[in-house]
C-alpha cells in the first residue's frame, strides 16, 4: 500500500500528456505525510510505452518513435561496438533527461528519504539513465528494472562510474 504523491506527465483527468516529452512517472510514499522531510522511503515508477495509438496517439508516437526506436538502437548498435573493442557512442532523448530530472527532484524534495526505482520496458530505460544520472546515488534502495535494453553501454563515463562506486 502507498500513497500517490505525484503523477508526472498526466493530465488533470490521469490521461497521458506529453508536456514531459513522453515522460509518465508516479512517486508514491508509503504513508500520507504533510511534511517531506518525515518520508523514509519513496517509490519512483517509471511507466513504460504506451500502445493506445487510437486513443492516445501523441504519447503513443512519444513513446515508440522518440525513445524506444531510438534507443532501442542505440543499445543494440553500442552493444555490437563493445563485443568488437571499439568505443561506444552515447545519446539522449528528451524523455531520458526529463526521467532523470525527476528522480533527482524527488531526492531533494524527500532529502531523508531512500529511494525505490521501478521501471518496465521503457521505463527500464529511463529507470537506467535516471539512477546513472543522480547526484546522490547512495540515496538509491533498490531499483528493479525489467523488460528493456541494457542502456550501459549507451552511459558517458561519468555516469558508469557513478553506477560501479
Amino acid at each position: 500500500a502507498g500513497y500517490v504523491q505525484d503523477k508526472i506527465g498526466y493530465d488533470k483527468n490521469g490521461n497521458p500528456c506529453d508536456s514531459h516529452n513522453g515522460e509518465q512517472a508516479y512517486v508514491i510514499t508509503p504513508e500520507k505525510t504533510k511534511d517531506p522531510k518525515d518520508v523514509q522511503q519513496v517509490a519512483v515508477v517509471y511507466r513504460g510505452s504506451n500502445s493506445h495509438v487510437i486513443t492516445q496517439p501523441a504519447d503513443s508516437i512519444d513513446d515508440w518513435v522518440g525513445n524506444d526506436i531510438e534507443l532501442g538502437t542505440m543499445a543494440i548498435v553500442n552493444e555490437t561496438r563493445v563485443k568488437k573493442g571499439e568505443s561506444t557512442i552515447s545519446g539522449y532523448t528528451a524523455q531520458l533527461e526529463s526521467n532523470a530530472d525527476t528522480l533527482n527532484d524527488v531526492a531533494k524534495k524527500y532529502p531523508n528519504a531512500k529511494i525505490y526505482v521501478y521501471g518496465q520496458s521503457l521505463g527500464s530505460m529511463d529507470a537506467q539513465y535516471a539512477i546513472a544520472s543522480m547526484n546522490d546515488p547512495s540515496r538509491l534502495a533498490r531499483a528493479c528494472v525489467y523488460e528493456g535494453p541494457n542502456m550501459y553501454n549507451n552511459l558517458t563515463p561519468e555516469q558508469k562510474k557513478r553506477l560501479i562506486s
